[in-house]
């Protein structure tokens, strides 16, 4: 797989326990951009286990095993107990091993699609002593001392094909492959062991979500059938053959001595019980 260049969008965001296991064609940021020094987004105290978590991304497009073809379009450092604003996704548990991904404050990401953006995150940094983002980028917040920093930059076309349109860079969407279907007349079964899908990893929550495949396509019981007025509804061309209906004018005292109705036998009714 080709190498992507630096000003092509961020596709997908995630946090890891070990740096060692970061994903597939994602980048750790394990060094400050400012000093060079360590980038743990957990920090332990000296006498307590030592817990690390570290900030990874990647700029492949497409991303692999099915991914949805997004784009990084913000983020929002949080408290820890603050709800993500809407429309924004949480980093909450590591991608490695399903643990908390980050204490006392928390990452929020906005992913959309490529094709409703103009403008897009290309870079994420951490510094460990500067409080000032460096030119061109932007201050979203800070994580255990460290600031989280990004940098926009414009969106590359793509064409029909899912090829984004570069002189130097080009990548054609190879889709993924899928798992045999077992045979099994019960579908519940197969359903519950996960045959007949593709697995989707998200790379921005940590969760797995498992995309079913359809077989076959449901045929209705109306294909093929024309669909068409009946005559009796079809407008003739010609005006010698509408009649307009005569309609008699009536007052307000017309309708209301016609249905008047005066309640006698109930009103009777009601002071004999």
């Amino acid at each position: 797989m080709q190498s992507v260049p630096n000003d092509y969008p961020v596709t997908g965001l995630c946090v890891v326990s070990d740096p060692v296991k970061c994903p597939p064609g994602y980048e750790v940021i394990y060094r400050s951009h400012d000093r060079q020094d360590d980038c743990d987004l957990w920090k332990d105290s000296f006498f307590r286990s030592k817990v690390t978590r570290y900030l990874c991304y990647t700029r492949q497009y497409p991303l692999s095993n099915g991914t949805l073809n997004n784009v990084l379009a913000d983020i929002v450092i949080n408290n820890e107990r603050d709800p993500p604003p809407p429309g924004y996704s949480l980093l909450e548990f590591t991608v490695d091993t399903s643990e908390k991904a980050t204490r006392k404050k928390q990452i929020c990401v906005q992913m959309l699609p490529r094709a409703t953006t103009r403008d897009a995150i290309c870079e994420v940094v951490l510094l460990s002593k500067s409080r000032r983002a460096p030119p061109e980028f932007t201050l979203c917040g800070e994580m255990n001392s460290l600031m989280v920093c990004y940098k926009m930059n414009k969106v590359p076309p793509e064409t029909q094909n899912g090829v984004v349109e570069s002189n130097s860079y080009q990548m054609s969407v190879t889709p993924p492959t899928l798992p045999p279907v077992a045979p099994s007349s019960d579908f519940s079964s197969s359903q519950g062991q996960g045959y007949g899908g593709d697995t989707s990893y998200n790379y921005f929550g940590g969760r797995m979500d498992t995309i079913r495949r359809q077989e076959s396509l449901p045929t209705s019981c109306l294909a093929g059938v024309p669909f068409q007025l009946s005559s009796h509804f079809q407008l003739s061309t010609s005006s010698n053959n509408v009649r307009i209906p005569e309609v008699n004018y009536r007052s307000y005292n017309d309708i209301d001595n016609e249905y008047n109705y005066p309640f006698r036998i109930e009103r009777s009714a009601l002071q004999d019980s």
